[in-house]
């Protein structure tokens, strides 16, 4: 069995913390997660509604 283990290292200047903030960046997707079903909920819908038609 190969066991690897692969590291980058860069030093960033001037970059706001707020970058690597995880929490943040969770909230995001989530709030896409939820857009996404929505929209996916209303397409669902329309389609329905024109073939009833």
């Amino acid at each position: 069995m190969n066991v690897g283990l692969a590291a980058t290292y860069i030093e960033i200047k001037d970059i706001d913390p707020k970058a690597y903030d995880l929490d943040g960046k969770l909230r995001r997707v989530d709030n896409s997660i939820l857009s996404l079903q929505w929209f996916l909920t209303l397409a669902r819908h329309v389609r329905r509604s024109e073939s009833n038609l």
